[in-house]
């Protein structure tokens, strides 16, 4: 099996892998488990095969994302920015944390600003690389807030700034609608001195005075 998907990984875009992932769920809903453990050992020599042609820090964002385990991801993370090495019987290429963050933020990026998602379970699995990384970038505070604001060229959904959330949850609790304006206007001159920063990209901080 692995020299045929070698022989022909050049023919398997993503088109043979969105026609395997279907034939997966015909089988799992049939219950023809013969044929589910025969399509899902090709698509994890198709992945593998597809994997080490990757850069290391797309591998680790591709590995990481298959783990349920919160703390398998934080281990293997943390053993990538540490030089690589073994991860229970994974073998984890060498990657920083600020690299692995910034590919899977990337990828997020691509996913949510499409008009229609590809692939919800693919686009949790990134979110849940994102954060954890994020979560252990040098960025991080020690409330494991990455940073007050985020900065972001394409605004995607999921990246929901810690700031704007706070506020959006104090003014939820507000009924009177002069207090709501009071404190949206408060804490709005408090990021003035936000409203001209830019990232060296060229990228907009989120929460800034607006009229």
């Amino acid at each position: 099996l692995r020299s045929v998907v070698r022989k022909h990984l050049g023919e398997l875009d993503g088109s043979f892998m969105a026609a395997l992932s279907a034939y997966v769920q015909v089988a799992e809903s049939s219950g023809d488990f013969a044929l589910l453990s025969m399509l899902a050992a090709i698509r994890e020599e198709v992945l593998a095969a597809v994997t080490g042609e990757m850069q290391p820090d797309i591998q680790v964002v591709q590995l990481v994302s298959r783990l349920k385990s919160r703390e398998q991801r934080v281990e293997v993370l943390r053993a990538a920015h540490a030089g690589g090495g073994t991860v229970a019987g994974m073998d984890v290429p060498a990657a920083s944390i600020e690299a692995v963050e910034t590919v899977a933020a990337r990828l997020v990026d691509e996913m949510e600003t499409q008009e229609r998602v590809p692939n919800w379970q693919l686009l949790w699995q990134l979110l849940l690389v994102r954060e954890t990384a994020r979560q252990l970038h040098p960025k991080c505070d020690d409330h494991g807030v990455f940073a007050s604001t985020v900065v972001s060229r394409s605004f995607s959904p999921s990246e929901i700034p810690k700031a704007e959330a706070a506020m959006i949850k104090e003014l939820c609790v507000v009924n009177e609608s002069d207090k709501r304006r009071a404190n949206v206007a408060a804490t709005l001159d408090e990021c003035r001195a936000l409203d001209e920063a830019r990232d060296a990209d060229g990228g907009k901080i989120k929460l800034k005075p607006s009229t």
